[in-house]
């Protein structure tokens, strides 16, 4: 069922109106529904595969935005299919695997991260965008946080819509990109021709934080493939016609 179907048929059951009210818990209930079943286990229907390409010199690498759990990640660099291993805590304290050594990735280091895709290259001022025109209010505002002149520092962007809007402040690195509120596009923040953060449509200021995965050795040759197996996390339902990743099986327990 897509979104809209789940939610007239929880009204129906529940033989209320159809006033917005109604609807706005609804969404909210149905999300909460989805979100609990989605966390009791590894259910296979979560399962995903996506891959990296690796860049010589370059260490670290955003993991898709779905990203929740990690089966592993393995490689056919060596000729034959090798599985990385995770550094453990105690090994990476030591200093057992910092440095800048490059060569086939054998092992792995996870890291959480905030919602920031990329550094600038150099200190530049940022752009802001919105994929839809109705992003064009005084509340439809990005709050942008990070370095300017060694300093922390932010800066608030009103929103033009699909019009591009450019920082007053020029930022040597991003720390967090933050919506005010929900929006009904998809807000870009670049630098040049850089991406350095995509929010959602629709999704509060919190709703996407990526993950990032830092390989060592560090990758010595450009190119190679490095694939992820992984378990999806889960993603707030907005539009009536978008659809949950548990599948259909899984329709009669979330409106129950």
């Amino acid at each position: 069922m897509t979104f809209i179907e789940i939610q007239n048929e929880v009204k129906r059951r529940l033989a209320r109106d159809f006033s917005s009210d109604i609807d706005t818990y609804l969404k909210t209930w149905i999300n909460n529904a989805v979100r609990s079943i989605m966390m009791e286990r590894r259910w296979k229907v979560l399962r995903a595969e996506d891959t990296i390409s690796t860049v010589e010199g370059t260490g670290e690498y955003v993991l898709p935005f779905d990203f929740g759990t990690l089966g592993f990640f393995w490689h056919r660099i060596l000729g034959y299919n090798y599985k990385l291993i995770k550094i453990p805590e105690c090994a990476f304290v030591k200093g057992a695997f910092i440095g800048t050594t490059e060569g086939t990735p054998y092992w792995y280091r996870m890291f959480n991260t905030k919602n920031v895709l990329a550094q600038p290259s150099s200190p530049s001022k940022l752009t802001v965008v919105s994929s839809s025109d109705n992003d064009n209010t005084s509340s439809d505002i990005v709050f942008i946080k990070g370095i300017v002149e060694g300093y922390p520092d932010y800066e608030q962007v009103q929103l033009q819509g699909t019009t591009p809007v450019t920082t007053s402040k020029t930022f040597s690195s991003v720390l967090e990109i933050v919506k005010a509120q929900d929006t009904d596009g998809r807000i870009t923040v670049t630098a040049g021709d850089d991406i350095i953060g995509v929010l959602p449509a629709g999704f509060g200021s919190q709703a996407l934080r990526r993950k990032w995965v830092k390989f060592y050795y560090i990758p010595d040759t450009t190119g190679e493939t490095i694939y992820v197996y992984y378990y999806k996390r889960f993603l707030k339902m907005v539009n009536d016609y978008d659809v949950h990743p548990l599948g259909d099986d899984f329709d009669e327990a979330i409106i129950l």
